[in-house]
């Protein structure tokens, strides 16, 4: 009883550290005169102001969220390239985000422009759907794209099997 006593004594003695709060991103007021943009349905000012927040603070996460976000919008803005950049770039910042997940395993649909290049994005594809069921094993997204793979290799490889006669 005494050592727990001494153990408390100890405890309580000791200086106490406050919490601080985080101190806002230098990327904040960038995002959010992005969104205000977006909502105004200027896409060329979002752009801007997202390219800025994501040039202020490399390191977040939701800034290169919404580059990518604009980038991968239909539209004269569009450049799927950077788009997919910035958005593995938000995931790999943020890896338990499930929605920077989703927005990757988005941008890697569609056929490059060879066989190499889709074998690493449906690889890549595959990956993330096992990471989001992980984290979301009700997501729709990622169910969708294990099953479309496995009809993928299903019709693929179906007549690629030898069987001795």
């Amino acid at each position: 009883m005494r050592r727990h006593l001494a153990a408390v004594l100890v405890l309580l003695s000791a200086p106490v550290v406050l919490a601080q709060a985080p101190e806002p991103s230098p990327a904040e007021p960038h995002i959010e005169a992005g969104l205000e943009a977006l909502s105004e349905g200027d896409r060329p000012a979002a752009l801007a102001a997202f390219t800025r927040a994501a040039e202020a603070d490399g390191r977040n996460a939701e800034a290169h969220f919404r580059l990518a976000s604009v980038l991968f919008a239909e539209g004269p803005l569009q450049d799927l390239t950077r788009a997919r950049r910035e958005i593995r770039r938000a995931v790999d910042l943020d890896p338990d985000n499930v929605a920077y997940m989703q927005a990757e395993l988005e941008t890697l649909k569609g056929d490059g422009w060879n066989f190499w290049i889709d074998f690493a994005r449906a690889e890549r594809r595959t990956f993330l759907s096992q990471l989001i069921l992980e984290l979301d094993s009700l997501n729709a997204f990622a169910h969708e794209e294990l099953a479309t793979a496995a009809l993928r290799d299903y019709y693929q490889y179906r007549n690629a099997i030898w069987t001795r006669g």
